[in-house]
Formats: C-alpha cells, structure tokens, sequence
C-alpha cells in the first residue's frame, strides 16, 4: 500500500502540480489512479476517495508531515554513485571503478559525470570481470585508488551521495 498524499497546505512546497492523474503500474494488483492535483491531495487528507481509486489507506489523524527543517528532494544536489570491486568480499576486494553522475533539480545532468578506472595492484578474477566485465587489460595504466579517491571527493563535493549495492 502506498503512503497517503500530503495535504494541500504541503502539497505546493513539495511540487505538486495540476494536472492528469497519474497510473500506478502495480503488477498482479489491480490498477489504480492516484492524484497529481492538489484539490485531491485535499480531499485525500479527508480520506476520501476521488472515484477513481482509494486516495488515502491513512485516517485523518495519521496525517504526514515533513520533518521540521526538511529539504525537499528535489532541491537537494545529488550524485548517484557506483562502484565495481575485484570481488563480493568486501574485506578483500578492491575497488576497480568509480563512477558518478550528477542530479540537480530532479534531473539528471549529463555535464556532471565521472568514470574512472582503477589499478588495483593485483590481477582480477575472473569471476569478476564477468560480472561487470573490467578485465586487467582495461586496468593497465589505470591510477591508483588515492588518485581517484581525491577526483571523487573533488567531483561530490557538497552533492549528496545516492548509491545501492
């Protein structure tokens, strides 16, 4: 189950805009609308239903508010980070690649991007380079970790890292 809408007062701050609904894709469940306008944000903190499907699965008195102070997410710089390693073990592995691109806005911006190899000082197995492909060929001549450490950190820097393992 989704989480309930904002309430209209919240609505605005966080870029609600009028317009068509949107259509959540739930696979195996069945099809609903949800609101993008804010007169049905209204109505959803009512918990009431718009016709089109359950706004709010929340009472009233379970309204969400943003924490006090919050940034919303669309004005935060960010940076979506990956990595590839030599393997799974993190208290071995070594990293191989580091790569990034920057988000400002909500978007992605394709000026703000990095890709750089790594030489780990050590042969990859080549149980890794199936996984991502990085085979000591493309390593050799690479820079070291500290190097690429220190152009990471100089191309995050005050972007909030996003990264997933």
């Amino acid at each position: 189950e989704l989480p309930a809408q904002l309430c209209e007062r919240n609505s605005l701050k966080y870029g609600h805009r009028r317009g068509p609904p949107a259509r959540s894709m739930l696979q195996g469940k069945q099809d609903r609308t949800f609101p993008t306008s804010t007169s049905a944000v209204s109505d959803s903190c009512l918990g009431k239903t718009s016709g089109r499907g359950r706004l709010s699965a929340m009472p009233k008195e379970t309204e969400l508010k943003p924490a006090s102070g919050a940034t919303p997410l669309i004005a935060i710089a960010a940076a979506a980070v990956d990595t590839e390693t030599t393997g799974p073990d993190a208290t071995k592995a070594r990293v191989i690649q580091i790569g990034a691109i920057g988000i400002a806005h909500g978007k992605v911006v394709q000026e703000a991007q990095l890709d750089l190899l790594i030489d780990p000082g050590e042969a990859i197995p080549s149980e890794a380079s199936l996984v991502h492909g990085i085979t000591d060929a493309d390593v050799d001549g690479a820079g070291s970790f500290p190097d690429a450490w220190a152009q990471f950190q100089a191309f995050i820097g005050d972007r909030i890292l996003v990264g997933h393992s």
